[in-house]
């Protein structure tokens, strides 16, 4: 019988080992969990961006401090994969604000559905396939989201001009490993998409806005990850992130 406990102990401490083994060699990335922006033309316009993700590696809140110590929450939800919803805390009349993405069977966006303190506004999304470019229509103005056939992002379409995307395919970027979709970038990446690196997998290159163009320099730690990101604008330094990464199963 002592024989056999020590065998089963033997057994157990194996089986542990394995497991502890077998976790330390899933493969693994870097994700973004904070972003820190300098705007060197407007200190009122500096923020810290944090990110959390869930189980399946997908951006579930995003959080952002603005210099007066505001604090404003975007919570997203997921059904089957897709983000159906985002709670924005701290940016509308009210408490939370619901934004609602609503899908075809196929899993292309179709609507996008406000909901601020009971007043719902609802936003048709068509789809160019050709293209893999969405287009939200309000009040007759159209407001564009182009992703190149890799799901990066190429082109910004806002009535006021269009923000042009110039990515490195060859060199990872910010967002290598997050999938972020079509809804955070309606929300987010339209009018701050500069602040989230466009949530982008590729290394950016340069932004360019009505004859505008800024260069991006990426500066890359001893691991390879973008932790600064400069956006000069001729020889001046407007812009700078800083990024902070966390390490997680793939």
């Amino acid at each position: 019988m002592k024989a056999l406990k020590i065998i089963t102990s033997l057994f157990l401490t194996l089986f542990i080992v394995s497991c502890s083994n077998d976790d330390d060699n899933d493969p693994k990335g870097y994700f973004p969990t904070r972003i820190e922006k300098t705007d060197f033309t407007n200190a009122n316009f500096n923020r810290i961006y944090d990110f959390e993700y869930n189980a399946q590696n997908q951006i579930a809140l995003i959080s952002i401090v603005s210099p007066d110590g505001g604090n404003v929450t975007f919570e997203h939800i997921y059904t089957n994969g897709l983000l159906t919803q985002i709670l924005a805390t701290g940016a509308g009349t009210s408490d939370t604000v619901s934004h609602e993405f609503v899908y075809t069977a196929s899993g292309i966006l179709s609507s996008y559905i406000i909901n601020d303190n009971g007043s719902i506004n609802t936003y048709a999304i068509s789809y160019n396939a050709s293209t893999n470019a969405y287009t939200l229509t309000d009040e007759g103005e159209n407001y564009t989201v182009d992703f190149h056939e890799n799901n990066a992002i190429d082109q910004y379409i806002l009535p006021v001009g269009t923000i042009d995307i110039q990515s490195n395919f060859g060199s990872n970027g910010v967002f290598q490993h997050v999938d972020a979709q079509i809804g955070t970038h309606l929300l987010l990446g339209l009018f701050n998409g500069v602040d989230f690196y466009f949530f982008n997998s590729y290394e950016v290159e340069s932004v360019s806005f009505d004859g505008d163009v800024w260069t991006v320099n990426n500066t890359r730690d001893s691991n390879n990850r973008i932790n600064v990101v400069n956006y000069l604008q001729g020889d001046t330094n407007v812009r700078e992130l800083q990024i902070t990464y966390q390490q997680r199963n793939l």
